[in-house]
């Protein structure tokens, strides 16, 4: 099973970034510059699928996931990539 993830960016009127993963609603972080926002929603991306995972919820939605399809899973593949700059 592969996920690709796009991040996108928005930069705040005070300078921050805004990384958020559009296809996993609440995945989000702020940061100084763009390249720390970009690693802090990696970090917080891989924490919430691995959590969901253990789980046994669906990586993208959280919601439950039946025992066969669990039991079943293949090794994920992770790949998350940036998106271009949007500014507010």
């Amino acid at each position: 099973m592969a996920l690709h993830l796009k991040v996108r960016f928005l930069r705040e009127t005070d300078g921050r970034w805004i990384a958020d993963v559009p296809r996993i609603p609440g995945i989000s972080a702020y940061g100084a510059t763009r390249s720390e926002a970009y690693a802090a929603v990696q970090k917080l991306a891989l924490e919430v699928i691995a959590d969901r995972i253990d789980r046994g919820e669906d990586v993208r939605t959280g919601r439950p996931r039946k025992r066969a399809k669990v039991a079943t899973l293949s090794p994920l593949q992770l790949e998350i990539t940036p998106l271009r700059a949007v500014a507010r």
